[in-house]
């Protein structure tokens, strides 16, 4: 902007009026290049991090919801210790009853 205004003070456009302010001007614009590229490419660079992060996300959850639909939202557990204890080991075998959580039938209700 300075430029445009000194030359036109000056008149007249030669080469000497002309080189001064127009230097000035492509130093400026050199220094706002240097400035914009390093900013654009650690601007891209989060961005795409940010969607691989939220990609592998959705893959995960679409995953689970898929996992949990398959095995109908149900978690095994271990049945309550019997008072005797010593015959469950003799046996090495231990019961477990299927506590279900079916979200479907808890909507419905």
């Amino acid at each position: 902007m300075g430029a445009l205004t000194s030359i036109s003070k000056s008149g007249s456009a030669s080469l000497d009026v002309v080189a001064g302010p127009i230097g000035e001007a492509l130093i400026a614009t050199a220094v706002g290049i240097a400035v914009a590229v390093p900013a654009v490419v650690g601007y891209n660079f989060f961005i795409r991090r940010n969607k691989v992060q939220l990609a592998f996300l959705d893959d995960f959850a679409i995953d689970f919801s898929h996992l949990a639909l398959k095995n109908a939202f149900t978690i095994q557990r271990p049945s309550k210790a019997s008072s005797n204890r010593t015959q469950d080991r003799k046996t090495s075998t231990t019961s477990t009853r299927s506590v279900g959580l079916n979200i479907a039938q808890e909507a419905h209700a």
